[in-house]
């Protein structure tokens, strides 16, 4: 038998009264401030009697205005808007150009048909059963309202979260990065312009939190919001300080939400010469599908390749870099990047430190930190300058190390986190592959045991298939909850 103390437990709760009363008053501020608030879980059951086929249509329809002469117009006006924030010309008019494509119906049809994410499908999320075995029937729910914090290099992940939550019947609250939430907030803002009742029935449910946790006053808003808020899902992209500062508030929320951290994390290439040689036009293709991935947003994407494997003889993977410092070069005459003088200087010795140790170093013709792409040895790769310079401080730099066998990739990237310059990420998320299919499937089964996410074509450094999971999770799934009938 468990003996309490009451009149101990008295004495505590009488202390905490007044700090108890203060926290009150300042989360009904905060509900003043943020009405919405109110209103989520009535949201759950409203969006529950939209079925997904009529969801499916209305975001199409939000797809037609955006590819429409009248949405072109407003991707330009945003364009400019993104530009003065500090997104490269080209990566914010692709970024932008992309929503088109992620509303539409092909798009999300083949999101909620996708089994590995739902059993049964779209089907599930209009609340029909499925027989999984035997006797054995499932359906599913929502998990509840959904809080999204976005990340600052892409707006991407805000929007895919905000569609997915809205798929599975979770309204959506939207926090983005200072530099895009304003941003990210106008594109759905322009969206309910759009003449269709469900689709602005939709959009009604997505919420924002202008509040920026590196603001002291606003952090502390934010921090009773996560404590206090109405929320039984959270999914957060940025680096460790982000996670490590907002996680633990989120964490207490009585509702016990699921958190779903999304780490910093990079990206690889590899190259193998039997498949540059397979067809006449594979290494033109390749190279400029690699010079594409290199300058995608500024390489910052978890994505992006900050290490590259070419497995070959030397003299095929430096044809190969020829090819690919020729489509840099007229890839960077559109990008117009600029580095910070430190950083330029650290990249300059860098560039001379590898060429002394036996690298190869190619840069612009103007001599320019626009892009700098290195071919490098096995055996001279393990140490170099370029490891005093983090991934996050680079723009366009991508060394590729050549090697004779395909095993020796794994080790490498199962490496490459304890590296100097990738100590701020958890792990390779993308490996991007110039390789045949039965090569990747071959690296597939050895990188099961390194961890990563995804192997897929360079085009997929921005783009996601509808049927692939974000950092091993569909979001989608991890949103709706089972019913199970035996």
């Amino acid at each position: 038998m468990v003996n309490i103390n009451f009149l101990y437990l008295k004495e505590k709760m009488n202390k905490l009264k007044p700090f108890l009363k203060q926290e009150c008053s300042k989360q009904n501020e905060v509900t003043h401030r943020f009405p919405f608030l109110k209103t989520l879980d009535k949201q759950v059951s409203e969006l529950m009697t939209i079925k997904t086929s009529q969801k499916l249509a209305a975001f199409d329809a939000g797809s037609c205005f955006w590819g429409s002469d009248q949405g072109k117009q407003v991707q330009k006006t945003i364009t400019k808007t993104m530009i003065e924030k500090g997104y490269s010309p080209l990566s914010a008019q692709r970024e932008l150009a992309l929503l088109s494509d992620l509303f539409s119906y092909r798009t999300l049809e083949k999101m909620v048909s996708n089994s590995a994410a739902l059993p049964g499908g779209s089907r599930w999320l209009d609340g029909h059963t499925t027989e999984i075995s035997p006797g054995v029937f499932v359906t599913g729910f929502p998990i509840g309202p959904f809080l999204v914090i976005g990340s600052g290099n892409t707006l991407l992940p805000a929007m895919i979260s905000a569609v997915q939550g809205l798929l599975a019947n979770c309204p959506v609250t939207i926090r983005g990065s200072k530099v895009n939430h304003a941003i990210i907030q106008s594109i759905f803002q322009h969206l309910a312009q759009v003449e269709h009742t469900v689709l602005s029935s939709l959009l009604a449910k997505v919420h924002f939190l202008p509040l920026d946790y590196r603001d002291d006053s606003e952090a502390q808003a934010l921090y009773r919001i996560l404590r206090n808020g109405p929320f039984d899902a959270i999914i957060l992209w940025g680096g460790e300080k982000a996670l490590a500062d907002l996680i633990p508030h989120f964490a207490v929320n009585p509702r016990h939400p699921l958190i779903i951290p999304m780490e910093s994390l990079t990206g690889v290439v590899v190259i193998t010469q039997a498949y540059l040689e397979t067809a006449t036009h594979n290494k033109e293709m390749a190279a400029r599908q690699l010079a594409c991935s290199m300058m995608a947003m500024g390489q910052q994407l978890c994505s992006s390749p900050t290490q590259g494997y070419f497995v070959g003889e030397w003299d095929a993977a430096l044809d190969f870099a020829k090819a690919v410092s020729v489509e840099l070069e007229a890839l960077s005459s559109q990008e117009n990047r600029q580095l910070g003088e430190i950083s330029a200087i650290l990249l300059d010795r860098a560039r001379n430190q590898l060429e002394a140790a036996g690298s190869k170093v190619f840069i612009p013709l103007n001599g320019s930190a626009a892009w700098t792409l290195v071919l490098s040895r096995q055996s001279n790769s393990k140490k170099n300058s370029l490891c005093r310079i983090p991934i996050h401080k680079r723009a366009g730099v991508l060394e590729i190390i050549v090697m004779d066998q395909m095993k020796d990739v794994p080790a490498l990237i199962a490496g490459l986190p304890k590296a100097q310059s990738h100590r701020s990420i958890k792990k390779v998320q993308t490996v991007l592959r110039l390789t045949s299919l039965d090569e990747a499937r071959d690296l597939m089964t050895e990188l099961r045991k390194v961890g990563v996410y995804r192997i897929v074509p360079p085009a997929y450094t921005i783009l996601r298939h509808p049927c692939e999971p974000l950092d091993g999770r569909h979001i989608i799934g991890q949103l709706t909850r089972q019913i199970v009938l035996i």
